[in-house]
């Protein structure tokens, strides 16, 4: 009995830990930033700082070694996009617009 009250334990967990996982993506939106210089040449050690100042919420990263990165889980809103690199000048897009679901691409040139 207490073998068969496990197995209902551990599958009731997993099926919570399911549907949170899948309420948290659900409410979330993506964005993949693509960073190239003005040649088109990809740029892989900048930084890149996504902010949404309404919800006081803010992710800087490194981009991978593709120039890219994504950042995953964000909340849906307006966002400030800032891409730094050595030897290359700032740049910043203001009002980047994320929805719930969106998977959104921004390059960078």
């Amino acid at each position: 009995m207490t073998s068969l009250r496990n197995v209902v334990a551990l599958w009731a967990m997993v099926v919570l830990l399911s549907v949170s996982g899948w309420a948290q993506s659900a409410a979330s939106a993506e964005m993949l930033v693509t960073v190239r210089d003005p040649n088109g040449a990809i740029v892989k050690n900048a930084t890149v700082t996504a902010q949404n100042l309404a919800q006081h919420f803010s992710r800087t990263a490194a981009a991978n070694v593709n120039g890219q990165y994504q950042f995953l889980l964000l909340p849906p809103g307006a966002y400030t996009v800032t891409v730094e690199a050595p030897g290359f000048a700032r740049v910043v897009a203001s009002n980047v617009t994320i929805t719930v679901g969106q998977r959104a691409a921004l390059p960078v040139d």
